[in-house]
């Protein structure tokens, strides 16, 4: 799926709408950190921390966009940060370009399971009243 498409710029877009513009009461806590995959920085794209209501979580997503480097860090709304507690994370990454046998072409950067909270199988905790960094080297 490429990260222009409808269908993705829909679920992104739906995401943020849950989220809300307007800050919040809801206690930040300071997450930075760095996506690998397979051994490589992420060279852009998007990580989504979702609150994990199941895990008695509640609050505001967070999301940041991943760096030429690979680091991030979170913004609720528009704060710095992210509410305490169980996350399930997902990271959409923009596409790279490959060389084909025959011409240049497209491929993802990533699988397209992380682009799914329920597919990644990325949790995380973040702890409160103490900076995080939460790094992930995906596979």
């Amino acid at each position: 799926m490429c990260i222009s498409s409808p269908r993705y710029l829909s679920l992104l877009a739906g995401l943020l709408l849950l989220a809300g513009c307007q800050p919040s009461n809801e206690p930040m806590t300071l997450v930075r950190g760095k996506v690998l995959y397979k051994g490589l920085p992420v060279a852009g794209g998007t990580i989504v921390f979702i609150p994990d209501t199941s895990r008695g979580t509640h609050g505001s997503i967070a999301t940041a966009e991943i760096q030429p480097d690979g680091t991030y860090t979170l913004m609720t709304n528009t704060l710095l940060g992210a509410v305490p507690g169980h996350h399930r994370v997902t990271v959409a990454s923009h596409q790279v370009p490959y060389l084909a046998v025959s011409a240049p072409a497209w491929r993802p950067a990533l699988p397209s399971k992380y682009r799914d909270p329920h597919l990644s199988g990325l949790v995380r905790e973040v702890l409160p009243n103490t900076p995080n960094s939460i790094n992930f080297d995906l596979d």
